[in-house]
């Protein structure tokens, strides 16, 4: 998630304010700091949770830096909940073996971990360069999602591994993240060469 960060500025000063993590919870990572650009009062931080961490309230704090007059201050946000929650949907995504210039369609198998409302949008994320799949809409009760991937005739042949999904779940006005389906692949191969000699022959060429 991108947690947001807000500064009361005494008025008058408006220097940049440095802020980061006073300690992460078990399983938490976060950015190694950010910065409240001079004059600005907020900055959106990112907090990422594995997939091994526990699933509780945490109460966490962020501790902010700025150089004043006189020399360096240091000031701490107040205790705030921090709740690692049970993702919503979690899935896997099945192997696609794709041509230059072709496409293809993707499916992601979803598992439904807990109810949500209305629809949540969900990326394919990982793609190489010069392929593509539009952003899809899920609700509660979908169980696949199907992607059109289209690769453009000069894309690179080869493996991909590390495709994912992103879904962004909508909750209480809140915008809840998640990375799910890890360890997608997706291949992009020559076409065969009887493919390719019938492909030039429709376009006319002269074969050998």
């Amino acid at each position: 998630m991108r947690l947001e960060v807000v500064a009361e500025r005494v008025a008058g000063f408006d220097e940049p304010i440095e802020v980061k993590m006073v300690w992460n919870p078990p399983g938490v990572s976060s950015q190694s700091e950010a910065t409240i650009p001079k004059g600005a009062t907020n900055v959106l931080y990112q907090l990422n949770a594995g997939g091994g961490a526990e699933t509780r309230v945490w109460k966490i704090a962020l501790i902010a830096h700025a150089t004043v007059e006189g020399g360096e201050l240091y000031v701490s946000t107040q205790l705030a909940n921090l709740e690692v929650a049970t993702p919503f949907v979690t899935g896997k995504i099945e192997t696609l073996w794709l041509n230059p210039g072709k496409s293809g369609k993707l499916t992601a198998n979803l598992k439904q971990a807990k109810p949500f409302e209305g629809k949540a949008t969900i990326r394919l994320v990982g793609l190489p360069d010069k392929v593509s799949a539009a952003e899809k809409e899920i609700t509660k009760d979908d169980q696949e999602v199907i992607f059109d991937v289209v690769a453009e005739p000069s894309c690179s042949t080869g493996s991909h591994k590390n495709l994912f999904c992103a879904v962004d779940v909508k909750q209480n006005g809140q915008v809840i993240p998640h990375n799910i389906a890890q360890g997608g692949i997706l291949r992009i191969v020559p076409p065969k060469k009887e493919d390719a000699k019938v492909a030039a022959v429709k376009e006319g060429s002269q074969v050998k």
